[in-house]
């Protein structure tokens, strides 16, 4: 999900700034826009989302590790 996410959010800032660049490109103002990535911030995201994921399967994991399969099954 976090590669996906980081592959689409580069796309789409490249096409809002290219779009922005030629806008203000045929209104006369000539200037240089470039697309930058933070990346230590984006691997900490990374990092902190890691750990949150990790944390929020521990309940259900430790719920279906006691449940039989039949009850568990049976459930649905």
């Amino acid at each position: 999900g976090a590669v996906v996410g980081i592959v689409a959010g580069l796309f789409f800032g490249w096409i809002g700034t290219y779009a922005v660049g030629r806008q203000v490109t045929r209104e006369g103002i000539d200037i240089s826009i470039q697309l930058a990535m933070n990346w230590p911030q984006t691997l900490g995201l990374i990092g902190i989302l890691l750990v949150l994921t990790a944390a929020a399967s521990i309940l259900p994991g430790i719920r279906a590790a006691k449940a039989s399969p039949v009850e568990a099954l049976s459930e649905i």
